[in-house]
């Protein structure tokens, strides 16, 4: 999924459907979720993304100038935390 630049709340967006994704895994009994993903988005967002496992940095992804992670974050299960923030 991807956000035009020209939008003015992309960050919000992009958080918004991160959420819908992890509620939609978690529902479906997912304690994880994996993506590749802009490392600045992972960082900005919320908490339990921002504190998943960074399993793979890729600096420069096609050569686009923009860092991305692989990360692996606990979206499920025990210990689940659900962060409204």
């Amino acid at each position: 999924m991807a956000t035009l630049p020209s939008v003015r709340n992309g960050r919000e967006v992009e958080r918004h459907l991160l959420e819908l994704m992890r509620e939609r895994a978690a529902a479906q009994g997912f304690e994880y979720l994996s993506t590749l993903i802009e490392e600045d988005t992972r960082a900005a967002g919320r908490p339990w993304l921002a504190e998943g496992q960074v399993m793979k940095v890729v600096d420069n992804y096609l050569r686009s100038g923009v860092r991305f992670v692989y990360v692996r974050a606990r979206i499920g299960g025990s210990g689940s935390a659900r962060d409204d923030a």
